[in-house]
């Protein structure tokens, strides 16, 4: 119990930042499929001959980062196919089936079928006409979680050899630090490194509004003192904010929103997909897999 206090509770609840108590157990994703004691002591005392297979397995890293999956995704679908400064203001509907999306306030697209990953909430109230009262009732009442990303760069060859750190004290505003290139030795310039600080909130919280100049300060200073690099090591530093990078899964969240799910059945040229637009924790493989899905249904 001590051990879960100190490292998953604590973590869980700065991370979502509710009591563990009002969360569903799907936070944890697939993360702690296989973990048990025994197979927590095996790992602590680094039993390599009896390794156990939970979390999720090993992996392959692009050589630059995971941005390149995308870039030759992107490339493959064509510049002329994406587009990147068209914001979508209005879903247009007639008998559940979408005619046409308007984007930017102005211009409008006719649709055949729409695959949708925007953030559920939002979704629904670009839906014109609007849905419901009850289904609108209901979408108020979820959250998702934001993300501030602090990314420091380093004159210096390591930090350690982690491949991600993890804080579960409150003393520190960041949950989780990466050093990139421990996944891939392109990530940085020989002789070089970096750091990834990622910061959950929410849009209410004053670390949100804050300047991003005095929140790098704050993270920089917590991590001179833990002794990761000296005040000389900073070259720069980038920070990058996130809206709805998880969606916070209270306990009896399925319940809750399955109206939703039902309501958007209707739609006979609709498919969901995604963390957000599914309203799940779910990670890039899993993404990855459904999208085959689609595709898949569509060439049939």
């Amino acid at each position: 119990l001590l051990l879960s206090q100190l490292f998953l509770l604590k973590y869980t609840e700065k991370l979502w930042g509710k009591p563990a108590k009002e969360l569903s157990v799907k936070v944890a994703g697939s993360r702690l499929k296989g973990l048990n004691f025994k197979t927590f002591l095996l790992e602590s005392l680094q039993q390599k001959d009896k390794k156990v297979a939970h979390l999720d397995g090993s992996f392959y890293y692009p050589k630059y980062g995971i941005g390149t999956i995308f870039q030759k995704m992107g490339k493959f679908c064509g510049e002329d196919a994406i587009f990147l400064d068209k914001r979508i203001t209005k879903l247009v509907h007639e008998n559940f089936q979408f005619k046409h999306l308007e984007y930017n306030h102005s211009e409008q697209i006719d649709v055949s079928s729409i695959v949708s990953s925007l953030p559920l909430g939002l979704f629904i109230k670009l839906l014109e006409p609007r849905p419901p009262k009850k289904i609108l009732e209901i979408i108020n009442s979820i959250k998702f979680r934001n993300l501030i990303l602090i990314a420091l760069f380093l004159d210096k060859d390591s930090v350690n050899n982690n491949g991600s750190m993890y804080f579960p004290s409150e003393k520190f505003p960041f949950t989780r630090i990466y050093e990139p290139k421990n996944r891939s030795s392109f990530m940085a310039p020989k002789g070089k490194t970096s750091l990834i600080v990622e910061i959950p909130c929410q849009s209410s919280d004053a670390i949100w509004s804050q300047d991003s100049e005095e929140v790098t300060e704050k993270v920089k200073q917590q991590l001179i003192e833990c002794n990761f690099f000296k005040p000389c090591e900073i070259i720069d530093a980038e920070v990058k904010k996130l809206y709805n990078a998880y969606p916070i899964l209270e306990k009896g969240f399925e319940k809750k929103i399955n109206p939703v799910f039902k309501y958007l059945k209707q739609f006979k040229n609709l498919t969901l997909t995604g963390r957000n637009g599914l309203f799940e924790y779910t990670h890039i493989h899993d993404h990855m897999k459904n999208a085959r899905n689609i595709i898949s249904q569509f060439n049939n």
